[in-house]
């Protein structure tokens, strides 16, 4: 089954250099105008100070310097022949590079008068902030930055010649300078702390989500086992349980004595019982494959709950329970009303077979416009420690020896995925000895569609049918002809396709009855088939134990009434019927 959320897929930091790498290619696209606007300003103070020519020099290869860094930064990481090293020892030169030409323009700093020098300070400064973020505190990439431009113009402070009166303020500029400098260095170091431990998150994040895929992998894997599992098994089960219930079906048609019927009686109860296990791994199997799909219909929910009650009445009655019913006269809902009862009989039946005393309430009321059905028992209780398990399969209160008679453990496995698969909102509350409480929460509808009634009945009559029936295994065979002679027809055995498109062409076939794995990897959707082509329309009834999802899925579109072995004697006279009248 496959209800997993599904599981965001995260990149691994390949490592912390290369992440760097990346980050500065980030940060670089936002860095070329600015620093051009700072560097304009800078040419523009010293214009009328120093050398037109020096100016522009400097300028121009200033900016092409700055641009230099800029493009190779970008395509850094696009150079799939270095190394993350490598790439990195190229931003280190790169950014001294620019540094050697901001140090260079110290020179202006001692031509121009006090207020240019100053603003020619706090651009050097704030270049030095910026590229100290920009590398993220990367102390091998920024720091060669900082002293050759930060440090020098610290000093350049102290050295400036101004007039012994105002000498002061350029020390105490040059005190401020480092401290700016000490500052930037320490923010510098934290945020390349928190850089690094982004990164090492990720890789713990990446590391957590590889495993959690790795686990739902594993639960998948686990999960499609199971169903191959349970597929063969119950088809392997079914063939002699079919033939058997065919062969019972037979023997309770004839005269017998008392007690030979009560035998007969007893081993048919026996084969109804192993059908309902069997029923209930098919079941699980199809919900798995995802091939049940619902039949949305309007219709009063009360009727699905007082049949379910008339059915174990006289169950309750026999262990000393008091069942009891309490439901309004309409109770208008829209869903699938095959599966919406199929929920409430499992909750029913397992109430009564963990409540050896006392009562089994069934409640049905409107809690403002939701229909709410409660199923309260007075039975063994749920340990908190077991709510949670409850609803795996196989799994059993109070059965560790696995009594045949307790089932298979596979009933509420089967209401969970119904109630996911009909959006029904159920909770399950329970104290140990004192009892379990199940409460369903579904919306109610305002009124009831009318829906054509099921007319499939078998009054048909089957003396004289031609029916060819087509199966690998003698047991089956035999016990399908014990029965269909039993009730009129003429059976005609095959055991291949051969064989029965001979008995298509000596005779004139009303049914075929196919299993749906033949010999020699043939199958019997195909042999309908090829039977059609010598008779237009023949009904066709397949068969099968197989229960696997692809099968199901392969045999859900072939036009043909598709059964599940084992079936009683009732089911097939059913289809039979059905598949006649077309």
């Amino acid at each position: 089954m496959s209800n997993q959320v599904p599981v965001e897929n995260i990149e691994r930091p390949l490592s912390l250099e290369h992440e760097f790498i990346l980050l500065t290619k980030r940060y670089i696209k936002r860095n070329p105008l600015p620093m051009l606007l700072m560097l304009s300003f800078i040419a523009a103070l010293a214009y009328n100070y120093v050398s037109h020519a020096l100016v522009w020099s400097w300028y121009l290869l200033a900016c092409v310097v700055l641009l230099f860094r800029v493009f190779v930064i970008y395509q850094l990481p696009d150079y799939r022949n270095l190394t993350d090293k490598q790439k990195i020892n190229i931003i280190v030169v790169l950014n001294a590079a620019n540094g050697v030409m901001m140090f260079c323009s110290l020179y202006f700093f001692f031509k121009m008068p006090p207020l240019e020098s100053v603003f020619q300070a706090l651009i050097i400064y704030n270049l030095a902030a910026g590229v100290t973020n920009q590398n993220v505190g990367y102390k091998k990439a920024y720091l060669p930055y900082v002293f050759l431009t930060a440090v020098p113009m610290t000093i350049a402070l102290v050295l400036y010649p101004a007039a012994p009166e105002e000498q002061w303020k350029y020390y105490m500029l040059g005190v401020l300078g480092t401290f700016f400098v000490i500052i930037m260095v320490t923010m510098g170091t934290d945020a390349f702390r928190l850089f690094k431990g982004s990164i090492d998150l990720r890789t713990r994040y990446a590391d957590a989500n590889e495993q959690l895929q790795q686990a739902l992998a594993d639960s998948e894997s686990s999960n499609a086992a199971k169903t191959r599992f349970l597929a063969s098994a119950s088809h392997d089960l079914r063939q002699p349980v079919h033939a058997l219930s065919l062969f019972s079906a037979a023997l309770q048609s004839r005269t017998m004595d008392q007690k030979t019927g009560e035998i007969v009686q007893s081993m048919d109860r026996s084969l109804q019982a192993l059908n309902k296990q069997l029923e209930a791994l098919l079941d699980i199997s199809k919900l798995d494959a995802g091939v049940v799909k619902p039949d949305l219909q309007t219709f009063n929910a009360v009727n699905v709950l007082q049949r379910q009650f008339e059915q174990y009445t006289p169950i309750a009655a026999n262990k000393g329970i008091a069942l009891e019913l309490s439901a309004a006269k309409s109770a208008i809902v829209h869903t699938d009303p095959g599966l919406l009862e199929q929920i409430i009989n499992n909750l029913i039946g397992n109430a009564l077979k963990y409540t050896k005393q006392g009562s089994v309430a069934i409640t049905m009321r409107d809690d403002d416009g939701q229909l709410t059905i409660v199923i309260e028992d007075s039975g063994i209780g749920i340990a908190p420690s077991e709510l949670d398990n409850i609803f795996e399969e196989f799994y059993q209160v109070n059965n560790p020896h696995r009594d045949r008679s307790e089932g298979l453990g596979l009933g509420l496995s089967i209401v969970r995925r119904l109630t996911r698969l009909l959006g029904i909102n159920m909770r399950l509350e329970s104290v140990l000895d004192k009892g379990t409480t199940v409460t369903l929460s579904l919306p109610l509808e305002k009124q009831v569609k009318q829906h054509k009634p099921d007319e499939h009945k078998a009054d048909i009559s089957f003396n004289n049918i031609t029916v060819v029936i087509v199966d690998d295994e003698e047991e089956v065979l035999l016990a399908s002809e014990t029965y269909l002679t039993a009730i009129g027809c003429r059976a005609l055995l095959a055991r291949d396709e051969t064989e029965a498109v001979d008995h298509a062409r000596e005779h004139n076939l009303d049914l075929v009855i196919t299993d749906l794995r033949l010999r020699d990897n043939k199958n019997g959707i195909k042999l309908i088939h090829a039977l059609r082509e010598i008779h237009a329309d023949l009904p066709a009834i397949i068969i099968s134990g197989d229960t696997a999802p692809d099968r199901l899925k392969e045999a859900s579109a072939a036009k043909a009434i598709f059964l599940h072995k084992p079936i009683d004697a009732n089911k097939l006279r059913l289809a039979m019927a059905n598949a006649l009248r077309g």
